[in-house]
């Protein structure tokens, strides 16, 4: 799923806060699993109290260290999952230039988190070229007309939304250009499809010199 960050010539909007590296995210995403500790309390049961089942939380870094966390499937008592959302988005990792950095908490004794289902990249063909499409309005906006660029985002889906959209690999080195993208997977409204369980899925993207062919995993 994760690719080489490439370099490539032409000129581009520069950013202070473009894409960091691959290494760099996943030490990020390293940071907010550890930051799982802080809700460690939220999910001890005490003596007549329902234990949960578990559940999927939606957790993202923006460049500053805060985390927002969003309940994505959860079986379990409501009070429970709100101490969960409000303290784990009360928790900090290190500040980082470049996009947010999303990952998920798997609570439970069985993972919460499920795969694909069969007909889903058959389903997201023609929404694969739409997507395509709105990735290269932000290339023509920010980067230029025709200039090359190359970009995958990891997400995760459930009921048809995606959570913690994540850049993975990108050589626009612009974070405008790079969070526009991150902008249209968020706004998406993915096909409908038989998953009772948040599943992960990227798209990448490519445009201007390239050719604009995009594919989705």
């Amino acid at each position: 799923m994760l690719a080489a960050c490439a370099t490539t010539s032409g000129g581009g909007k520069s950013s202070s806060g473009a894409f960091q590296g691959e290494p760099v995210v996943q030490k990020r995403q390293a940071e907010i699993n550890e930051a799982a500790k802080s809700i460690q309390d939220c999910t001890r049961v005490k003596a007549g109290e329902t234990p949960a089942k578990g559940g999927v939380f939606a957790v993202v870094a923006d460049s500053s260290g805060k985390l927002t966390v969003s309940a994505l499937k959860w079986d379990g008592p409501d009070a429970m999952k709100q101490c969960i959302v409000d303290k784990g988005s009360q928790a900090t990792v290190t500040p980082l230039a470049g996009p947010p950095v999303g990952t998920v908490w798997d609570l439970g004794a069985e993972s919460s988190v499920g795969k694909p289902p069969e007909d889903y990249k058959v389903k997201m063909q023609p929404l694969a070229e739409t997507m395509q499409s709105e990735v290269k309005a932000c290339g023509d906006r920010i980067l230029g007309v025709d200039f090359g660029a190359t970009i995958e985002v990891a997400y995760y889906i459930y009921s048809g939304q995606a959570y913690a959209p994540t850049v993975m690999s990108s050589d626009a080195k612009d974070g405008s250009f790079e969070n526009c993208v991150r902008d249209v997977v968020m706004k998406t409204k993915f096909p409908a499809v038989a998953a009772d369980k948040p599943f992960p899925s990227t798209s990448r993207f490519k445009i201007g010199v390239y050719g604009e062919t995009q594919r989705v995993q």
